[in-house]
């Protein structure tokens, strides 16, 4: 997992997408605040997160943050 953070408007998604670029793998780009989004990515089902990726080879999500359950622990910057 590699986590992008940083103040709101300094080019994050504009660096997802500069990485993108350069993928070899299929990739899904979803938004955390797409409804949708939410409402697959916050399922405790192995089954609809399995369905909701597909095919795809690497899932990024941008505003990840805005996804209930997305973290099995709260992200807090510190390591164990």
């Amino acid at each position: 997992m590699i986590v992008v953070y940083g103040p709101r408007r300094c080019g994050k998604t504009t660096l997802l997408n500069e990485f993108l670029k350069d993928v070899n793998l299929r990739y899904l780009f979803v938004s955390g605040e797409d409804i949708t989004v939410q409402n697959y990515l916050s399922s405790q089902s192995i089954e609809k997160l399995l369905s909701f990726v597909g095919t795809n080879q690497l899932l990024v999500i941008d505003e990840a943050q805005k996804i209930n359950n997305i973290w099995l622990q709260q992200y807090s910057g510190k390591t164990a």
